[in-house]
């Protein structure tokens, strides 16, 4: 049986303020953000997010926040 464990770290990201600049993705080491290029917006996999905050410091529009 396969168990389900939840992410530790949720990224929220507030559509309003993202551009789109892709910042947070060239600055993830752990690969947290992608671009969806079907749907011309930033995602987030929370899985890999380990809480660092390099994107929430280098967002220019103060767009991310980490949630535990």
């Amino acid at each position: 049986m396969d168990m389900y464990i939840p992410a530790e770290y949720e990224v929220v990201r507030n559509a309003e303020n993202c551009t789109v600049c892709r910042s947070c993705e060239r600055q993830c080491a752990n690969g947290v953000h992608t671009f969806d290029k079907d749907l011309g917006k930033m995602t987030a996999d929370g899985t890999k997010c380990v809480n660092c905050h390099r994107c929430v410091c280098l967002c220019p529009t103060h767009a991310i926040k980490i949630v535990k």
